[in-house]
Order: C-alpha cells, then sequence, then structure tokens
C-alpha cells in the first residue's frame, strides 16, 4: 500500500479551466510521477460555492512521507518555471497537506462475482497497488481542536461502521475508506472515502453529473462527531486518470 500521500485541493475560475487542467494534466503530473517514490497521482473535479468556477482535489501517492519532503514544498517553489508560477497562480482558496497512511477498510467488499465487478469499477485504471482511482472521491478535512485522540477513536469506532452499513445496504456499491495523518500541520485528521457514482443515487433527479451523491456524509453520519471539532467536506469526479 501506498505510505504517503501529497493532498492538494483548490478552486479553478472557469474562465482559466481549459488552459489549467491541459498544463496540470499534460505536463505536471507526468514531471511529478517521473520523480523518484512516487507511484500514482489522480485528480478529482467538483462543484463549489464560488461563482463560475470549479473545485479540484489532486491526489500524489509516494512510498513514503519522506518523497514528499526531501525535496519539501518550500524548497520546490523556488525552482519552479514561470509556466508552473503561472499556472499556480491560478488556484483559489487553495490547501495542501502530506499525509502518513493509518489505516484502510475494504470490508465492504465481498468475493462475490457483483461486488468483485463493482471493486474493479472502483480501481478502474489503476496502475499501482494502493492507487486512489476511484470513480468518485469524499474528501474530509478534520479540525480536531485539541481532541486527536477521540476523533481517532470516533472514525474508528463511529464512522466507519456507519460507512460500512451504508454500503451494505447498497446494491451492489463498492468503498474503500482511508484515514491518514497531516505531517505539515493541522487539521490534522484526513479521511478519504472512495466510492463508484455510478451505483449511488443522486439526491434528486436534476442534480448535475457534479453534485455529490447519496448524501452519505450528511446527517446522521456526523451528527455525533465530537462538539468541539469542526469538518470540510469537499468531494469529486475522477477527471485524471480518465
Amino acid at each position: 500500500m501506498t505510505g504517503a500521500i501529497w493532498a492538494l485541493a483548490y478552486e479553478i475560475f472557469n474562465d482559466d479551466r481549459e488552459a489549467y487542467l491541459d498544463w496540470f494534466h499534460q505536463i505536471h503530473i507526468p514531471e511529478k510521477l517521473a520523480r523518484p517514490g512516487y507511484r500514482w497521482a489522480a485528480h478529482f473535479e467538483g462543484s463549489t460555492t464560488t461563482p463560475d468556477a470549479h473545485s479540484y482535489i489532486a491526489l500524489f501517492g509516494g512510498i513514503s512521507t519522506r518523497i514528499f519532503l526531501d525535496p519539501s514544498p518550500a524548497q520546490l517553489k523556488p525552482k519552479q518555471d514561470d509556466l508552473t508560477r503561472e499556472m499556480m497562480t491560478r488556484r483559489r482558496n487553495p490547501f495542501a497537506t502530506i499525509l502518513a497512511h493509518e489505516w484502510r477498510d475494504d470490508s465492504t467488499l465481498s468475493t462475490g462475482n457483483d461486488d468483485r465487478v463493482a471493486t474493479e469499477a472502483i480501481h478502474s485504471g489503476a496502475t499501482h497497488s494502493g492507487a486512489i482511482h476511484s470513480d468518485w472521491l469524499e474528501f474530509l478535512v478534520i479540525d480536531a481542536a485539541g481532541q486527536g485522540e477521540a476523533i481517532g477513536a470516533w472514525a474508528v469506532q463511529t464512522l466507519l461502521p456507519k460507512l460500512q452499513k451504508h454500503n451494505l445496504d447498497a446494491a451492489k456499491n463498492a468503498a474503500v475508506t482511508h484515514k491518514l495523518i497531516s505531517v505539515t500541520g493541522g487539521p490534522a485528521h484526513i479521511l478519504l472515502y472512495e466510492t463508484n457514482q455510478t451505483v449511488l443515487a443522486y439526491d434528486n433527479a436534476a442534480a448535475s453529473r457534479f453534485d455529490p451523491p447519496a448524501t452519505i456524509f450528511k446527517a446522521p453520519i456526523l451528527v455525533d462527531m465530537p462538539k468541539a471539532a469542526s469538518l470540510c467536506h469537499r468531494s469529486g469526479k475522477r477527471i485524471w486518470p480518465v
């Protein structure tokens, strides 16, 4: 399994979208994957409340956090070429973190034929063990507010069983839950939830293809999170690899 993930979340205005995505997919991702220790990459696009913009989640998988810290992002920044600097300025409301993998749960996946098909759909295009290439990704950033132990216990004891039940109740649904911890500062707790949006119903028939499926992170799943903690939720449909 991949030991570390460099995660980025940001927004791009629609006027910048085509040029940015062409650069990110055709130039930036291949450059990063050419570095020793990088194993895979994935890019997801979702909706945002910012007018005339889309939100994005980019993930780079590596063998350990050492890969992303030698050199570190701050040390890489002065070495960026002019095109990279220009494209970076197009990101709005950016969030970046280097994450160590704590645990993974795929207990909702059985060995039956139907679930095997769903599992294959989850990881379609995956080129390396541990790669996150699901059709849909839920990205939760939890600010523990000094309650790291309580959040860790809640994620294992309360949230995970609810996610497992949700997927067992959904016909032919496949899902994988990842818990990660930031090594570059708070918020420290990150949860990635891989699923195949094609087997989850939309909130309503008029929902666009970028709307979150099936309200899996709405109440009551999160209502019992430790009170002082806060959560930022992002989600998106995979756009790379295609």
